[in-house]
């Protein structure tokens, strides 16, 4: 990130954890949130916290504190809009090596998170976006 996008994100949030009547940067909050949106190989929270140097706790506390979610739901979010927007283009695999080439592991949890944010399965939503389905 440039020293010019750093520098819009300059502010100060007051915070109680670590050092009592401590200060965290609502800067470095954003910056993790612009980095998990940037680089779609972040698909575990683990991950934000490695590069971040921030523990799980700290994290989901930040995060559900300054942006009303946790860090689960923001990379889920993220990577569901990309899902979308590979069905929109005409993806025309099979909807499994869709769900394991974003993250998701099994099915299952693909079909419930799908359905969850989007509001129908994804081989309904396929079907009514006019996608190619594989023959």
């Amino acid at each position: 990130m440039s020293s010019q996008a750093r520098s819009k994100w300059n502010c100060l949030v007051p915070c109680s954890f670590g050092q009592a009547g401590g200060w965290w940067s609502c800067g470095k909050v954003l910056m993790m949130i612009e980095d998990m949106l940037g680089d779609r190989a972040i698909t575990r929270v683990s991950q934000v916290e490695e590069r971040h140097g921030i523990g799980r706790r700290q994290l989901e506390w930040l995060l559900a504190r300054y942006v009303g979610v946790g860090p689960k739901w923001v990379l889920g979010r993220y990577r569901m809009h990309d899902v979308i927007v590979a069905l929109d283009g005409g993806y025309d695999g099979s909807l499994t090596d869709l769900a394991a080439g974003f993250g998701w592991f099994d099915q299952a949890h693909f079909n419930r998170d799908f359905i969850d944010q989007v509001g129908v399965s994804p081989g309904t939503y396929r079907a009514r976006a006019g996608c190619r389905q594989p023959s």
